[in-house]
């Protein structure tokens, strides 16, 4: 569908260099940040939409705040594809 579509492309512009193609973290990004960055887990895909959203939108550590610039619709779809990789 559209919205899958537009939720990969999101993610790959935004997500994939730091948690990866699978979700479970760059190797590299893990190695400079110092921190697991695998979003591919039973934890992250039990969270709230509603939580999720607001690190997506506000970020979380050293996690940018990626979200604020994109609509709803995007922020749904990303939280979506994100939620594909557990």
């Amino acid at each position: 569908s559209a919205e899958a579509k537009g939720g990969k492309a999101t993610y790959d512009k935004l997500c994939i260099s730091c948690h990866g193609a699978d979700g479970k973290g760059s190797a590299a990004m893990i190695k400079v940040f110092g921190e697991k960055l695998n979003i591919a887990t039973k934890g992250t895909s039990q969270k709230k939409d509603e939580e999720l959203f607001k690190v997506i939108t506000e970020g979380r550590g050293k996690m940018p705040a990626s979200g604020k610039g994109l609509s709803k619709q995007e922020q749904k779809e990303v939280l979506k594809e994100t939620k594909t990789r557990d």
